[in-house]
């Protein structure tokens, strides 16, 4: 989905793939995904069937293995390929040729300890260039169901991927241009030098003290959050969601993803009320909220000190039972 990120990718499909991707896709399979990956319920048709190949693919063509006792099965395949194909969604790509097997584990496992270290570090995923991708089956599950959380572990692992494809590990993949990959190292570099003073000034931060650790780790962080909180993401970093995706406004995602996640809340969370606030001034945003079907019931008056400005807040609101008579 980063529309600026470009890949050695062949755009022709080989035998293999074509025949592969001639057979329907399981219905047995969409169901899964349709119940257990939140996101899948975001897509549109195309979406979901460019998914679906990308999917198929990085199941046929990777080697799996389970470890401590796990048995990977067909669906636990299902599961993380579609997350990472999250990633490739309308690129055009290679299908992470560096990555060489998926390993995946129960839980959250520990690391062969290095020469300086009496134990290994634990941890629920790591990402190896040109080999492996180590992932804990239970966290991919939870974090594909419920994206909320904030944290996609395929996503993040897969990302350091992204990154590596350029010969470095410095946060940056490829770019299809000088200008794009100048505007890309201004605002990530600007960003992550903010995260650290906020840190060390005891701020609280929307991306948390492990983006801090590297620019690398900084990258894999913000593309979690771009795909599990997009809308906080915009509120408090709108650059990065530029230079992420620079052509996602006016082109309806926003609408969609609003509908998913109103979808998701009422028939997945079974919640009963939603609740939704921004700026008086940001009218794009109202829009946004009363196409997606919430109402808007107050307006408070100078209520937030915003730089040094006193702004209004608007308040929107949807009940199930509205939601449900409005046939979305």
């Amino acid at each position: 989905m980063y529309d600026m990120i470009a890949t050695s990718a062949q755009a022709k499909l080989n035998p293999f793939r074509r025949e592969l991707l001639a057979q329907p896709f399981p219905k047995e399979w969409k169901a899964w995904l349709s119940a257990k990956m939140a996101h899948y319920r975001l897509l549109n048709d195309a979406e979901r069937t460019r998914l679906h190949d990308d999917a198929r693919v990085l199941i046929a063509e990777k080697t799996w293995e389970g470890c401590d006792g796990l048995k990977v099965t067909e669906m636990m395949k299902l599961t993380v390929a579609a997350q990472a194909a999250l990633l490739i969604l309308g690129l055009e790509h290679d299908y992470f040729s560096r990555v060489l097997s998926i390993v995946l584990f129960p839980t959250d496992f520990e690391l062969p300890a290095e020469s300086w270290e009496e134990r290994g570090r634990v941890v629920a995923g790591q990402a190896v260039n040109y080999g492996s991708v180590f992932l804990s089956w239970e966290t991919v599950l939870g974090e594909a169901r419920d994206p909320t959380i904030g944290h996609n572990l395929v996503i993040h692992e897969f990302a350091h991927q992204l990154d590596f494809l350029d010969g470095y590990t410095n946060g940056a993949p490829p770019l299809r241009s000088r200008e794009q990959t100048q505007r890309w190292q201004q605002v990530m570099h600007g960003t992550f030098q903010r995260l650290r003073r906020d840190l060390q000034m005891e701020r609280k931060t929307f991306l948390g003290s492990y983006a801090a650790t590297n620019p690398t780790e900084f990258f894999s962080v913000a593309s979690e959050k771009f795909f599990s909180l997009p809308r906080q993401l915009r509120q408090c970093h709108p650059e990065l969601v530029e230079v992420f995706h620079p052509n996602l406004q006016r082109r309806g995602y926003a609408t969609e993803a609003v509908r998913g996640l109103l979808a998701y809340a009422f028939t997945g969370l079974r919640v009963r009320r939603i609740v939704a606030e921004c700026d008086s001034r940001n009218l794009p945003a109202r829009g946004l909220l009363l196409k997606a079907g919430l109402r808007q019931e107050s307006e408070c008056i100078q209520d937030r000190l915003q730089k040094g400005q006193w702004v209004n807040t608007v308040g929107f609101a949807l009940l199930k039972q509205e939601y449900e008579s409005s046939g979305q």
